[in-house]
């Protein structure tokens, strides 16, 4: 929960605190970065951690 909190947290403290750099700096690296791929990658990563913790329980 606190990893997809903070990533809301952090793209909405982006959005509002840099608007215009931001949008401007955003927008030649989009072809370079995506969100929601880096997202998926930290969501991938803390279930795995769920689940070798859960394997170790067994």
């Amino acid at each position: 929960m606190n990893y997809v909190l903070g990533a809301a947290a952090q793209n909405a403290s982006n959005a509002r605190l840099h608007a215009g750099p931001f949008v401007h700096a955003a927008a030649t690296r989009s072809g370079e970065h995506d969100d929601r791929a880096q997202f998926l990658a930290g969501v991938d990563i803390f279930l795995a951690g769920i689940s070798a913790l859960r394997n170790r329980a067994l």
